[in-house]
């Protein structure tokens, strides 16, 4: 895993940036403990909180307020901060709360948090340190929230689901699984769109 400048910035774009400190920390972590030797690029991993830092006087400075962004969400998105499991039971009591387009929108936020919990368990016994602090960082970012929303689409910032899904195709039959498994969600997810149906 390389270590940038850039890298200082995304904390700056997006919520899952401030998930890379402890990521790459991790990956400093794991490389240490593999060379037992001291690396200088390690020290870019200081710009991650300095990204952060910005991002917070910027909040203040235009709004007053440095956790102004959890505020915003609160009042335009009815969303606050929560623990996970109080998402994932809404998740699940959300699927049967509407019908028609509704039921389906609940039925795959529920799926796709449980489906990212699975992998996220899975990536601590199969991929780098680094990865799975990844995993559940962003897992527990989306998660833990009053009320869970578009979760099919921060689902995708869990990449490195995608290696464990690349091992799973190893064998022929789940290979065949998650081929057939595909189409079948983009024919779903498609059709949703051209409706004019919100399809995350």
């Amino acid at each position: 895993m390389r270590f940038r400048p850039r890298s200082g910035l995304a904390c700056l774009s997006r919520p899952p940036g401030i998930i890379l400190i402890p990521a790459l920390g991790a990956e400093v972590l794991h490389q240490w403990w593999i060379a037992r030797r001291w690396q200088s690029r390690w020290l870019w991993l200081l710009l991650l909180p300095c990204g952060f830092a910005v991002y917070m006087w910027l909040s203040h400075w235009a709004l007053g307020d440095v956790l102004a962004f959890l505020r915003l969400r609160r009042e335009f998105f009815y969303v606050s901060l929560a623990p996970p499991w109080t998402g994932v039971l809404n998740a699940w009591g959300n699927r049967l709360q509407f019908g028609g387009a509704g039921e389906l929108i609940g039925n795959q936020e529920f799926f796709f948090v449980i489906l990212g919990l699975m992998f996220t368990i899975a990536s601590w016994f199969r991929l780098r340190p680094s990865y799975a602090t990844w995993m559940t960082g962003n897992w527990l970012l989306f998660a833990s929230t009053s009320y869970m929303q578009a979760v099919p689409r921060y689902t995708l910032t869990l990449f490195p689901m995608f290696i464990l899904f690349a091992l799973l195709g190893a064998n022929r039959f789940w290979n065949a699984f998650i081929t057939v498994w595909s189409l079948l969600y983009l024919a779903l997810f498609t059709g949703c769109f051209v409706r004019g149906y919100w399809a995350f």
